[in-house]
């Protein structure tokens, strides 16, 4: 009699064959929805990205453009500052080239000029050490200075 009741609960509460099928369907086109999700949000960063490397590509050819621009209007600008292209302009504005004898040297007090540009150092000055010192000591050395505190040794 318990068995009998207990096979009866189970017949009562036993799905039906249409609820299985409507339950696999509903959990494959979950599935289904959560894959176009998914590709959806790929595509959507993948054509960002796209989009700013082609951004990227279009302002680098903008800054190589304003570069071959800006040679051009230096060389333009040199051109025009010419002494070929000013003395003319001068001339007709009412200068003329002077002498060395029509210059004017005004000393000023307080005023040292630069010193001259020296690639080597002057005759009997002392070397300059370019290297610290670290860097010329060998292993060796190196070595035994990490070690000498453990040791105990003093220098």
């Amino acid at each position: 009699m318990l068995i009998n009741s207990a096979s009866r609960l189970f017949h009562k509460y036993q799905q039906a064959e249409w609820r299985i099928q409507r339950q696999w369907i509903g959990l494959i086109l979950l599935g289904l929805v959560v894959v176009v999700l998914v590709a959806a949000a790929y595509l959507s960063v993948t054509a960002r990205t796209a989009l700013a490397g082609r951004q990227v590509q279009d302002l680098k050819q903008e800054i190589t453009s304003n570069e071959f621009v800006n040679a051009d209007l230096k060389v333009e600008l040199a051109q025009l500052t010419s002494k070929e292209t000013m003395a003319p302009k001068a001339m007709e504005m009412g200068y003329h080239e002077i002498s060395p004898e029509e210059i004017t040297y005004v000393m000023v007090a307080g005023y040292s000029p630069r010193p001259d540009f020296k690639i080597t150092p002057a005759a009997g000055a002392e070397p300059e050490v370019l290297m610290a010192p670290e860097y010329s000591e060998s292993l060796i050395d190196w070595f035994i200075r990490q070690i000498r505190p453990y040791v105990g040794v003093q220098p």
